[in-house]
């Protein structure tokens, strides 16, 4: 009986490893099938949605720059990349050059200016009008964004002999540069396969100009540039070309509250003056009889110490200021989209469900605007008349605990899949 005993579990084991093995083997075939899939559909998936990107032009001297506003401003304590952030910081891509230097190709995103393991420490750090517009553009709908920011404070428009300038008639200067790093940043793009096309030319300077032998020039000097932005850098005909309509009047009052023997240098306040309202002249003129040339007044923005360079709520106003001037205006559509990727452009494409008020003069977009938000992650700025102006932010819309769970397993399997390529020696 017990021999029968045995015989009967031997042979009952003897049946089962069979079972055990092809249950491995499933595992194992099933697993590799699974991974094999995933991988085709994700280089599949990238093959087929090569981005195309929009390339943002932000150029002009040292109000383009961002000379004196500091992405954090110990005085305020305002801090551009703090807690309460954008989406665009981190979406949008940003090349750079000024005096101090410059950066990629490769871009790197805009938020990285703020970053304290960059050049400059975190109260050093400054920033131009392309957070501003990066962000105003993002809550219209754009997407795939690169920002090209060449800034040379202190150049004039007009041709000069001893310094650089910004005359598209002077070789190897401003311009020429400017060409040189958007010719970069488009063999970059073509080298990832992507495409391109320049949406937009951001133009902040005229100070530099505001002098008895340069400001009659300006008007043809501007129109020189409006043009040879379409020409030699490829601005599409129907893309924005948009002006800050400058001004260093308060500069000049207050160099004369503090300065009682000649406050305006080696030139008189008054001619000064008339200076400064001839290169405004100039730039509403421009914009009044050129095509798809729009201006923003930045007359009423805060400014920083001596009042001639704008602050940081004065820089991300004029931002929001140009963004709102670049409305209506179409972008080619990506190519080589995926289905996905349409449904994403096409929901992404409707207006952000926000209350802005702008008031013109003058035929421009003026930045003494309020902008308020109905909870979604833009900041509210509400710039007075006089100049003073309030800064608040919101929190972004925090995602659901279920779209968090699904972002955590895309991203774990877009780490293991970029493993397995690795070893495989395929990226």
């Amino acid at each position: 009986m017990q021999k029968s005993t045995r015989r009967s579990r031997s042979k009952k084991t003897i049946q089962q490893k069979p079972k055990i093995s092809f249950s491995i083997w499933s595992i194992g075939i099933f697993a590799v099938l699974f991974v094999l899939f995933g991988t085709f559909i994700i280089l599949k998936s990238r093959a087929a949605t090569k981005p195309n990107y929009s390339i943002i032009i932000v150029a002009g001297q040292s109000n383009a720059d961002g000379a004196e506003a500091y992405v954090y401003d110990p005085a305020s304590n305002f801090d551009l990349f703090g807690a309460k952030t954008h989406s665009a910081d981190s979406e949008t891509k940003l090349v750079w050059s000024n005096l101090a230097g410059y950066s990629g190709p490769p871009p790197a995103v805009l938020k990285s200016i703020g970053d304290p393991a960059t050049k400059y420490s975190k109260n050093q750090a400054t920033f131009g009008p392309e957070v501003g517009l990066a962000r105003g553009l993002y809550d219209q709908g754009r997407r795939n964004i690169i920002i090209l920011k060449v800034t040379f404070g202190g150049l004039g428009l007009a041709q000069d002999s001893k310094i650089m300038d910004w005359n598209v008639h002077s070789n190897n200067e401003a311009f020429f540069f400017l060409k040189s790093r958007l010719k970069s940043l488009n063999e970059w793009v073509t080298a990832q396969g992507a495409t391109s096309s320049v949406d937009g030319f951001y133009w902040v300077q005229g100070e530099a100009d505001v002098v008895p032998e340069k400001a009659p020039l300006y008007e043809a000097n501007l129109r020189d540039l409006v043009m040879a932005a379409h020409t030699d850098l490829g601005l599409r005909a129907d893309a924005p070309f948009v002006l800050a309509k400058t001004s260093i009047a308060a500069w000049i009052q207050t160099a004369q509250n503090l300065i009682r023997v000649n406050p305006c240098g080696s030139v008189d306040c008054i001619t000064l003056t008339a200076a400064d309202q001839q290169v405004r002249a100039a730039q509403q003129k421009v914009a009044d009889t050129v095509a798809n040339v729009k201006i923003s007044d930045t007359i009423s923005l805060p400014r920083h110490g001596l009042n001639i360079h704008l602050s940081n709520v004065g820089e991300l106003a004029l931002g929001y200021a140009f963004a709102q001037a670049s409305v209506g205006y179409k972008i080619p559509a990506p190519v080589q989209q995926s289905s996905q990727q349409q449904q994403k452009s096409s929901s992404a494409g409707t207006p952000a469900r926000n209350a802005t008020q702008t008031t013109r003069s003058e035929g421009g977009v003026q930045p003494n605007i309020t902008i308020t938000s109905d909870s979604t992650n833009k900041d509210t700025l509400t710039t007075s008349v006089d100049g003073k102006t309030t800064l608040n932010t919101f929190e972004p819309n925090k995602p659901s605990g279920w779209d968090q769970v699904v972002a955590s397993i895309r991203g774990g399997w877009d780490t293991f899949i970029h493993s397995i390529l690795t070893s495989l020696g395929l990226r």
